[in-house]
This record gives structure tokens, C-alpha cells and sequence, in this order.
């Protein structure tokens, strides 16, 4: 049975649709969308550039796959999505208060999203990652990344852990997606194994991705940052059924195992309440 949240106030999600946005909260994000929506959150899709005004009054923003180009498949797609100024406005909002959930799948999302993830000291490799050693077996996919509690690669952290042990998230499988390294200070809850490695079709060798991770939290001034490196997760919990939910202590976010909703744990991380000694020790 869920519990839903029960904020004092109404958190105001701004949903990115303005930088060629491969996940809308009209199209491939519509279940989220509309789940939060039922939760009590109000949703606003955005359609302007970033600026100081536009950002003004939101309490999370989210952004999911901008692209550089209408067309995954053009060439400038890996340009920059956003403008410096965009960048600056972003940061400068975080550090106010701000809760930015940041999403930047494989290739060429990366490339697109670097301009922003540089303000927050975010890289990102711009490739594919696998890993051939732990990955869902029966998907003969290695993009398709196992994180456990038992491996050590799903970090216990109050995002993970959830209010009590119904919500704990105890195992996540990646759907493809690229690899990333936060800046000192950030915590990463999706550690990529030493096995891992980053591949882009027609480079000669692989990039290992040993130390990276694909998902990753810091707090940033007075705002929370979460970065993901993979936009469709699919996520089981131990002892979940196909359709139960998760839920998250303080954002009230939850996640079914149905692609393409974002899981819970990832944006009630960016609005997390936990103290500043949690966030950087789990």
C-alpha cells in the first residue's frame, strides 16, 4: 500500500520542453508527469530559454535529454543545448535554493549536456556504457547494468533507503546510458564496477569507466544537484511486484518498474531533506 506525500506546501516542478527535449511531460514522461501531478505536485512545462525570471518560483527543475538538434539522429545533435547565460542562470539558481534533476543519456545526449554539467563540475564521457561482467543476462544487452546493495554498487544512502524497509530500493537495472565522474564532495548511488567500460561506435579502443558512476547527488550552495546517466531505468525492488511502486521520504516521488518514469529515489534526491553530514557520507 503507498503512502502519498504530504508536503506543507505545493512543490513546483518546472519540466524542461524548451532545449529539444527527448523526454517531455507530454510525451515519453507523461506517466511522470501525471504521477506527480496526481501527487500533489504542480507540474509547468517549460518552453522559454533559462533565465532568472524563468526560473523564478520553481522548486525543482527537471531536465531530461536536451538535445542540441530537433533529431537525435543529426549531426548537431551533440552541440551544446544551452546557452552560457542558460548555464549561469541554472547554477545561480541551484546555489539559491534551487533542486535541479539533471538527465543525460548516451550518446549524443552527453555531448549536449555538458556545457551545463561543467557548471556543476558534472563530465560526462559522451559514449555508451557497458559492462560485461554484470549485466541483465537474459537481455544479452551489457548496456543493460545490474546495481545491487550486495555488490556494493547501489550506495546505502536516505535516498536508497527510503522511509522504512518497504521502500528500501535494494536492486536497479540500467538501460544503456553513458558513464559519469562527480566533482569532490558528490555522492555517487550508482558505482559503475572496475568492468566497466565506455564505447562509441567507430573509436578503436574502449574508455574504462572504473571509479565513474551513473547516477550521482551533491548539494550545490543552498540546492541539491542529482545527475543521471540513463534516462529509462528499469528498477525491481526485492519482493516488488511488477506494478507496486516506490516511494521516497521526502519528495514523495515513487517509480513502477514500467519504463519511461523516472524512479523516485532519483528526484526525491534533488529535494532531499537530508542533513548536508548525511548527504556526503550515506
Amino acid at each position: 500500500m503507498r503512502i502519498p506525500p504530504t508536503p506543507k506546501t505545493v512543490p513546483r516542478v518546472l519540466f524542461d520542453e524548451a532545449h529539444n527535449n527527448f523526454h517531455t511531460a507530454g510525451g515519453r514522461y507523461k506517466p511522470f508527469a501525471d504521477l506527480i501531478t496526481s501527487d500533489g505536485y504542480q507540474v509547468t512545462s517549460n518552453k522559454e530559454k533559462f533565465s532568472a525570471q524563468v526560473l523564478k518560483g520553481s522548486d525543482i527543475l527537471v531536465i531530461s535529454n536536451a538535445l542540441g538538434a530537433p533529431q537525435m539522429a543529426q549531426p548537431e545533435a551533440a552541440n551544446p543545448a544551452f546557452t552560457d547565460a542558460e548555464c549561469d542562470a541554472v547554477r545561480d539558481w541551484v546555489k539559491s535554493g534551487g533542486a535541479l534533476l539533471l538527465i543525460a543519456d548516451h550518446a549524443p545526449m552527453g555531448a549536449a549536456n555538458q556545457i551545463l554539467g561543467n557548471r556543476f563540475g558534472v563530465n560526462m564521457s559522451k559514449m555508451f556504457t557497458i559492462d560485461k561482467e554484470n549485466y541483465e543476462k537474459e537481455s544479452n544487452n551489457p548496456g543493460f547494468i545490474i546495481y545491487t546493495r550486495e555488490s556494493g554498487r547501489l550506495a546505502d544512502h536516505p535516498i536508497t533507503r527510503g522511509r522504512n524497509d518497504s521502500e528500501r530500493v535494494n536492486k536497479i537495472i540500467a538501460f544503456t546510458g553513458q558513464s559519469l565522474k562527480g566533482p569532490p564532495g558528490s555522492f555517487a548511488f550508482m558505482k559503475l564496477a572496475d568492468s566497466a567500460v565506455d564505447v562509441l561506435q567507430g573509436a578503436n579502443t574502449p574508455n574504462s569507466a572504473a571509479g565513474r558512476a551513473q547516477g550521482l547527488l551533491m548539494n550545490f550552495g543552498k540546492g541539491r544537484v542529482v545527475v543521471l546517466g540513463e534516462s529509462c531505468d528499469a528498477l525491481r525492488a526485492t519482493g516488488w511486484s511488477e506494478q507496486d511502486a516506490l516511494w521516497n521520504e521526502s519528495a514523495g516521488y515513487r517509480q513502477s518498474t514500467v519504463c519511461p518514469q523516472p524512479y523516485a529515489l532519483v528526484v526525491g534526491a534533488a529535494e532531499m531533506r537530508a542533513s548536508d553530514d548525511q548527504l556526503r557520507s550515506g
